[in-house]
């Protein structure tokens, strides 16, 4: 995105990037980006969508309570789950599978959709679209 062979070619440029990297990645304080996703707090201290990010600091230290979970901290549960987190289970279809699901999710949380047809409908979807059986 930002970081093209250009940018190798003069220092303040290199250095902006790595800056703007570190931020996004790697940035645990209260000013980095992952706080603010975490917080909901991406547009000027507004209350926005409080989001699971890759820190598991971050989460720590960040009110994980949304209304969907009845007011449950969501971080009390995705920071222990965390330490068991691998990529060795990866398959070629974990992403279609999500984007079922969240569609699935969108159409639940509009009310468009109620619970159970969403899990049907994400099963079937999975098994016509990846012929993937699940349970």
């Amino acid at each position: 995105m930002l970081a093209n062979k250009d940018v190798t070619k003069d220092d303040a440029k290199k250095q902006a990037v790595a800056d703007f990297v570190k931020w996004v990645t790697l940035d645990t304080s209260d000013t980095g980006l992952q706080n603010y996703w975490a917080n909901g707090t991406m547009k000027d201290g507004e209350q926005g969508t409080k989001d699971s990010v890759a820190s598991s600091v971050v989460m720590s230290k960040s009110n994980g309570q949304i209304d969907l979970l009845g007011g449950q901290n969501m971080f009390d549960i995705f920071v222990p789950a965390n330490a068991n987190a691998s990529g060795k289970n990866l398959t070629q279809y974990d992403e279609s599978i999500n984007s079922i699901w969240r569609d699935q999710v969108r159409q639940y949380t509009a009310g468009s959709k109620d619970r159970d047809s969403a899990i049907k409908d994400f099963k079937q979807q999975v098994k016509d679209q990846l012929g993937i059986e699940s349970e």
